[in-house]
């Protein structure tokens, strides 16, 4: 029998048909969210992965209590809610208050962060810290520090800069995926321990 040569199908990241979850009043939530003038973060490519819009502290200072934006706490209010909300909106590329600096495909000065990375940081606060589907058990520096492959992205990922041109890049549609799937086989839980000021 003679053997055919196969042509392997083009590499595509991943269309995930996944119900629309979010209502016209979670929506305003999320615009909101973009709309706030000060989501007072500021990630760093080589930070300690602690800066979040849900910190407790100001400059990791446990002297001096942090006031979430409203705009957050309101998001986080809808408690097991949130979750399919925030994923539903991890692949937004509107820009935030939110901002980010140095290294991967940024230059040194600050740029708005898109609100899909900013869900991503308020979806990875409100869940249960010790899953090991998501996180490692020892924290690392630096972006997706105790994230595990698949479940995080960069807040530079949206897009690379390549020819003069930017290009759409994969990974967070990719991750929004992999989110979908855990959520839809209950692979995680949302924190009901955690206190948010």
């Amino acid at each position: 029998m003679k053997s055919q040569a196969v042509t392997p199908a083009p590499l595509q990241s991943p269309s995930v048909r996944f119900p629309k979850t979010s209502t016209t009043s979670n929506e305003k939530l999320i615009d909101a969210l973009i709309a706030a003038p000060n989501l007072s973060v500021r990630y760093v490519e080589d930070g300690a992965a602690d800066a979040s819009v849900l910190a407790l502290y100001e400059n990791g200072d446990p002297n001096v209590a942090r006031q979430n934006p409203k705009e957050v706490l309101d998001i986080v209010a809808l408690r097991e809610k949130a979750i399919p909300l925030l994923i539903e909106y991890l692949d937004d590329t509107r820009p935030t208050s939110a901002t980010v600096s140095g290294g991967g495909y940024l230059t040194d000065k600050p740029v708005r962060v898109p609100v899909g990375f900013v869900c991503l940081d308020i979806l990875t606060s409100i869940i249960e810290r010790n899953n090991k589907l998501i996180f490692f058990e020892d924290a690392r520096d630096g972006f997706c520090g105790d994230m595990k492959d698949g479940y995080c992205f960069r807040p530079d990922d949206y897009k690379a800069y390549d020819d003069d041109r930017f290009k759409e890049r994969p990974i967070v549609r990719i991750v929004k995926a992999n989110w979908q799937k855990a959520y839809r086989d209950r692979k995680f839980k949302y924190d009901d321990k955690a206190v948010w000021k």
